[in-house]
């Protein structure tokens, strides 16, 4: 059984070729060459339309050496920050920290706490005197972390984000 991002590429391509090709390829056959043979990996789907086939692939190609992780692990330890310093962020707008993959990637949990108490201290010091549209840069490690503020009304305002 594929997986839901699987699922969503895979009907995201059929869009794609049905505007490419200025065809409907919403109701055409497809198969999972890569669910019957368990044995070893194959293609992901093909798609007949028709005299044509397709053969699609859903891969994930790194931009650099530990993106996947970085993105696994910053996402929650950014989360983490958040839930921590929650009472103390503005309501009436929003902040995003940008961080240097190195700064996670491989990390042990004892550099990600050092990380994590660094960027509550910048934040917990300086939230209130960032107005919206200012970057606050700093460093930890030698690598840049940038605290940015916004607003957008209410939706994310008073939270912490991580920037991709």
């Amino acid at each position: 059984m594929k997986k839901q991002n699987e699922d969503n590429a895979f009907e995201a391509v059929k869009k794609i070729l049905s505007v490419y090709y200025k065809e409907d390829f919403s109701n055409v056959e497809t198969y999972s060459p890569d669910e019957r043979r368990r044995d070893g990996k194959d293609i992901d789907w093909i798609i007949k339309t028709g005299m044509n086939s397709y053969a699609i692939e859903h891969s994930i190609i790194e931009h650099y050496e530990g993106q996947i992780e970085y993105i696994n692990n910053s996402y929650d330890f950014i989360d983490e920050i958040c839930r921590n310093i929650q009472h103390v962020l503005p309501i009436d707008r929003y902040y995003t920290v940008l961080l240097s993959p190195r700064l996670i990637i491989a990390k042990k949990k004892k550099d990600l706490h050092s990380l994590s108490l660094f960027i509550k201290d910048l934040i917990s010091k300086n939230a209130h005197a960032l107005s919206v549209g200012d970057n606050l840069h700093s460093q930890f490690e030698g690598e840049e972390v940038v605290i940015m503020c916004d607003s957008n009304g209410v939706i994310d305002n008073g939270k912490l984000y991580r920037a991709p």
